[in-house]
């Protein structure tokens, strides 16, 4: 789905936006995409303060892909700060990183993930990603807010 990162509005996915802007009248906010299956978990953990930069709820579509070797299927969410969580949802993993925004400044960020079998059938997988995005959304729910000022 296509969402403005600052009204929330969403949008078909066939609509064309000016350099990635909201059309929307006083809205600044960029148009991005996330999956269907981690927008609520999105809109938890940004709304707790957990500024979100990056998110996929993986697709097990991509087993099928010609170059699929050379992918991982995975669910991640990357936030713009650096985070330390007192625990993670069910099979995930906290990697430390850093990234450059778009005025070329380099901040430091934090990426949960998981990796799923690429074993499983197409089936099989899609129902491991659903129940990832489930704990995800568990896990965000019962986060507490993130302050900044402390």
């Amino acid at each position: 789905m296509k969402v403005c990162g600052v009204c929330e509005t969403i949008f078909r996915e066939y609509a064309i936006f000016i350099e990635g802007h909201c059309p929307l009248r006083n809205c600044a906010g960029q148009v991005i995409d996330i999956d269907d299956d981690i927008y609520e978990s999105y809109k938890i953990l940004n709304a707790k303060g957990y500024w979100t930069i990056y998110c996929c709820s993986g697709h097990a579509y991509e087993t099928e892909l010609d170059d699929f070797e050379l992918n991982d299927v995975k669910s991640y969410v990357s936030f713009g700060d650096d985070f330390d969580f007192d625990y993670l949802p069910e099979g995930f993993i906290v990697e430390k990183g850093s990234w450059v925004d778009a005025g070329g400044n380099e901040s430091q960020s934090t990426t949960i993930s998981k990796k799923y079998d690429r074993n499983l059938s197409t089936v099989d997988l899609q129902l491991e990603i659903w129940k990832s995005m489930g704990g995800l959304l568990i896990w965000a729910d019962k986060l507490e807010p993130f302050d900044y000022n402390e």
